[in-house]
């Protein structure tokens, strides 16, 4: 999928006084998700200097404390220390009454004074907010609690901001899966009232189209890629061996998906404790880290206690660089030190790349697989659900036959034409204090593939 830099006709931020809010499903647990946040509050920053930016995320208080940032709430679940989850949520709830017993009914009235509390606040304080930036990455989806958790949250702020006058934009934004009809009302919705939408890939803009979103999609990279610090990160001196960082997750566990997959969570553990053992035993050194602070952890400490069983949890080649990542920094400064990667995640292949370090991605949705497409290497990707450790072990072994100054040098400078494009997206969006504001929203043809 190729790209293009935007043009002057996106809309840029307004001449007036009013604040810039951040939006989205961060709550400090995903250090993906915080680094997208990251890069747009510099984006805003460099380009706006003193404007005032607040955020609307899922942890204020841990907002406010990463970010520097006065913060609201998301939703009625929105908590200062969320409970760990894969999707940053309220652990999943598994029903136990029927809906018509006193019970339920009383925690529906809860739960309706509790969203009446949140719409309440909210419209006060958009007030003085003129813009919304929906923090891209991969806010649409139905995945984890069905309509009434993501897609609604978007609808709810979509509303929210409609009835304020607030311009709501979503730049570089991912979806999917969207599989009920009402999460497509939601999403739709919201997209089309939207200011100015674009995608982080085909699939999104596809998907997108397919449920009815309206007008131009264009193709932007995901924000991630514009992050001023990696500008800083310095790899560390090569050690004797070579060291293959596994990105390691919270893959159908089910104290986080949505499904009791445990079947299938123990089959990946499985899987990926052979992978380990098997680098390590033929002389790498393995640095097993993580992106999502708790899901991702338990993870963690489950291949460990995998490890142990099976008597290798003593190699003293493999190293456990979990407790150690607390922030942005943290998590590339650790993917730093590795030669090459192994990741689950989106952001972790990311990450990898945009450091020029040769990577292979498990992919548990489209989104892994149009990364390395957009950076020129589909073959690196292989399926987290029909992987085997063969087939992985044989794919890294070609990534390292392949490997060479070119080649690093190569992914360096995809990188900087992602980072190129994302910047000319900041530019267009935030480009100008003095920018007039539109006679109507608009959206811009020039970033399409």
């Amino acid at each position: 999928m190729g790209f293009r830099s935007a043009d002057a006709r996106v809309t840029r931020a307004p001449a007036g006084s009013g604040a810039i809010a951040i939006w989205g499903h961060f709550h400090g647990n995903n250090l993906g998700d915080e680094l997208v946040v990251s890069t747009i509050l510099e984006a805003i920053r460099a380009r706006l200097g003193a404007v005032g930016v607040r955020a609307i995320s899922m942890a204020p208080c841990d907002t406010e404390t990463r970010h520097g940032l006065e913060t609201l709430p998301l939703n009625p679940s929105s908590r200062s220390r969320p409970a760990a989850s894969v999707n940053g949520g309220p652990p999943v709830e598994r029903r136990t009454h029927p809906t018509w017993h006193p019970r339920s009914l009383v925690k529906t009235m809860q739960r309706l004074l509790a969203e009446l509390r949140l719409v309440v606040r909210s419209r006060r304080a958009l007030r003085d907010v003129d813009l919304i930036v929906v923090a891209g990455s991969g806010q649409l989806d139905d995945a984890w609690h069905g309509p009434w958790r993501h897609p609604y949250d978007v609808f709810r702020w979509a509303v929210l901001a409609r009835l304020a006058g607030t311009r709501m934009i979503f730049p570089s934004v991912g979806a999917g899966p969207i599989d009920r009809r009402l999460s497509a009302f939601f999403v739709r919705t919201s997209l089309n009232w939207a200011e100015y939408v674009s995608a982080r890939d085909g699939h999104t803009a596809e998907l997108l189209a397919s449920i009815g979103v309206r007008g131009d999609l264009p193709h932007v990279p995901d924000m991630g890629w514009a992050w001023r610090g990696f500008r800083g990160v310095q790899a560390t001196e090569s050690s004797a061996s070579t060291v293959v960082g596994v990105n390691v997750i919270s893959h159908c566990d089910p104290r986080y998906w949505p499904e009791d997959n445990a079947p299938r969570y123990e089959a990946y553990l499985g899987k990926m404790a052979e992978l380990v053992t098997r680098l390590a035993e033929e002389g790498r050194q393995v640095l097993v880290f993580s992106q999502q602070r708790e899901a991702d952890r338990s993870a963690a400490n489950d291949l460990r206690d995998l490890l142990v069983r099976q008597g290798r949890g003593i190699d003293t080649r493999i190293e456990w660089a979990i407790d150690d990542i607390a922030t942005v920094d943290d998590f590339a400064g650790t993917v730093a030190r590795c030669d090459y990667v192994i990741a689950c995640r989106f952001h972790s292949v990311l990450v990898a790349h945009a450091l020029g370090i040769p990577t292979l991605g498990l992919a548990y949705y489209e989104k892994t697989r149009e990364l390395l497409n957009q950076v020129g290497h589909p073959e690196r990707c292989l399926d987290i659900e029909e992987f085997t450790p063969d087939e992985v072990v044989e794919a890294f072994a070609r990534l390292e036959r392949e490997d060479d100054l070119d080649g690093r040098a190569a992914l360096l400078a995809e990188a900087q034409r992602m980072r190129a494009l994302v910047e000319a997206q900041f530019d267009a969006l935030f480009g100008g204090r003095r920018a007039p504001r539109p006679a109507a929203p608009t959206r811009s043809a020039a970033l399409r593939a």
